[in-house]
């Protein structure tokens, strides 16, 4: 606002200057950015959960069974849970294995496992793997952000996740 004989006088908006151009830039791109992100938010859910039992079912080895917030991925040969998707909140997916159950490991051969899940997590691009001593499991999982991964990567991550479990509990067995 300028001042003209104590009267304030209003900039006319007609005549946008540079500093109000930068300003309604913004502004469009804040309102397109809230009006973007709530879109591709809504393939969360059950949706996308049945769109990965579906694509998991596509290839030979696996079978799904889809619930409410979880798909159980199975192996077609033994029936057996090979790992759960579930929809943790709108934010993450979860996918998540036992791959092996071990106890009354010798101090030897703890040590042996303990270096090839480390070996497992410094290498692999699918997959976390840790070791409950109390339990005795070998848990692997990874975490999805579906508003950050696109469906067909999230394909593509619990194909890759369902062969890495496979090969793990070949490899942490022997």
């Amino acid at each position: 606002m300028m001042c003209v004989g104590g009267w304030p006088r209003i900039i006319s908006l007609s005549m946008p200057t540079n500093r109000m151009k930068m300003f309604m830039t913004a502004a469009m791109a804040f309102i397109a950015l809230i009006v973007a992100v709530p879109a591709h938010a809504q393939s969360t859910g059950a949706s996308l959960l049945h769109e990965i039992g579906d694509n998991m079912t596509s290839h030979p080895e696996y079978t799904a069974v889809v619930g409410t917030n979880t798909v159980l991925i199975k192996d077609v040969t033994t029936g057996a849970t090979l790992f759960v998707v579930k929809e943790t909140n709108a934010q993450t997916i979860t996918l998540s294995s036992v791959v092996a159950t071990v106890h009354s490991l010798t101090p030897d051969s703890r040590a042996r496992l303990l270096r090839r899940i480390s070996q497992f997590n410094f290498s692999s691009p699918v997959g976390t793997l840790w070791y409950d001593n109390a339990s005795g499991n070998v848990t692997m999982e990874h975490h999805l952000n579906p508003r950050m991964v696109s469906q067909s990567g999230i394909m593509n991550v619990a194909v890759r996740f369902g062969d890495a479990v496979r090969a793990q509990q070949i490899a942490l067995l022997q």
